[in-house]
């Protein structure tokens, strides 16, 4: 008979337990393992979600602890104590790295040295920028943590941080001391949160202030743009181009059988013939031009005309830009098309333009149409707002009393005291 069927038959003890059979018994009552020893018969028990029993023993160790271990672990010598075996060992390896009877690790003067060399060599380290980054250096004597030890000492309290007397000199043992942490870095007693009343007149003198010199009213860098004008193209094979007074109308390039006004209108002698019964119909060209109404597209306003190309395909182009290519040229490298008054229904000749990107934006600065600051979806300040808050940093307001008065997150303020948000204000 299989060991597995031996296990099966093994009868329960009175108290509910499975006591293994003598052939599986491999840690016999009475045997010593390492500092444990066997003080019972193993049994069977299941241990917390495991789908099978486990065979465990109780054993008593060399310190006095009673413990239940697995025999299959006590075997494998992978259990040798209750724990205390381990822990020894750690607090041997832990004596062995001792350092002047200071751990090195373990230590906070250890960990203020190691952060100390991280802010100056490390360039991946958040603070290197204003230590090491800006030419601060550790003196050669103390790239041993035991001459830091000794020059520095033991730290005093847990509120002592590592401190440089002059910020921008290096880290030397005339330069450093150890600081409370409560100020920074040892230096100034930061000064006392302003009351809501004082915050209320602070607020009120940084408004006079901004309305008393108002800013720059941004305006447009070029407002003419490019508009050098070309000579018509001429189509053959098409009706006559539609004569209206005070009005100028040119055929489309790339787009036979459409034509555009520089009044902001489109034309089309396109139309669709019969193919037969049943057969649908092919485009032809009309004997006459049609006035053609563009559509609506985008959240912009801006309007589209769908035209057929010369090589039969179909294709979307907005109205403003094809009025332009057809009246000015192609839209020259690093440009874009304009509206002068900002309207994007107005697609009048005389309000297009091509122009560069960086105009292009000081319009809509000009219009109120650029989507940045307060113009963007649910923005939380202002620009009025943006201005005041930079007034009250400029006080040495800090950034909870600012959020405070203005009723937005610390870091809201924090990005525009770092210039990360808000900078055209």
């Amino acid at each position: 008979m299989s060991a597995r069927h031996r296990i099966s038959f093994a009868k329960p003890s009175p108290c509910g337990i499975r006591v293994a059979p003598p052939t599986r018994i491999r840690t016999p009552q009475g045997s010593r393992h390492f500092r444990l020893e066997v003080l019972g018969i193993p049994f069977y028990a299941q241990l917390g979600a495991r789908p099978h029993s486990v065979q465990l023993v109780v054993c008593k160790c060399d310190c006095g602890k009673v413990i239940a271990a697995a025999t299959s672990g006590i075997v494998s010598t992978a259990i040798r104590s209750c724990g205390c075996l381990g822990l020894e060992k750690s607090a041997a390896q832990g004596r062995a790295n001792t350092t002047h009877g200071c751990g090195h690790r373990a230590t906070p003067e250890y960990r203020a040295w190691q952060g100390m060399r991280s802010r100056v060599y490390q360039k991946d380290h958040l603070k290197f920028r204003y230590v090491g980054g800006k030419g601060i250096k550790i003196c050669e004597r103390w790239s041993r943590f035991e001459n830091f030890l000794a020059d520095m000492g033991l730290r005093p309290a847990t509120d002592f941080v590592l401190d440089r007397l002059d910020r921008d000199g290096d880290f030397t043992p005339d330069n450093c001391r150890w600081a409370r942490r409560r100020l920074p870095y040892g230096r100034i007693p930061p000064a006392p949160l302003r009351t809501a009343e004082q915050m209320a007149a602070l607020i009120a003198e940084c408004r006079s202030e901004i309305e008393n010199h108002p800013g720059l009213e941004p305006v447009a860098m070029n407002p003419e743009g490019s508009r050098a004008s070309i000579p018509p193209i001429v189509v053959d094979g098409l009706p006559p181009l539609p004569v209206i007074d005070g009005v100028e109308v040119r055929h489309l390039p790339g787009f036979r059988g459409y034509a555009v006004a520089d009044d902001g209108s489109a034309f089309s002698c396109r139309t669709r013939r019969p193919r037969g019964l049943g057969h649908g119909s092919v485009p032809a060209i009309a004997s006459d031009w049609h006035r053609i109404t563009p559509s609506r597209t985008g959240s912009y306003g801006y309007l589209s005309l769908g035209m057929q190309t010369d090589s039969g395909g179909r294709r979307v182009e907005k109205l403003y830009r094809a009025i332009l290519r057809a009246f000015v040229g192609d839209c020259p490298e690093g440009f874009v098309a304009c509206h002068c008054n900002g309207d994007p229904s107005d697609n009048r000749l005389a309000n297009l333009r091509w122009d560069t990107v960086k105009n292009n934006h000081a319009d809509k600065r000009v219009h109120g149409t650029l989507r940045v600051g307060e113009y963007v979806y649910n923005a939380s300040l202002t620009d009025d707002d943006a201005r005041l808050i930079k007034a009250l940093i400029a006080k040495g307001c800090r950034n909870n009393e600012i959020a405070k008065a203005m009723n937005v997150l610390s870091r809201v303020i924090e990005g525009i005291r770092a210039g990360k948000t808000w900078k055209r204000v």
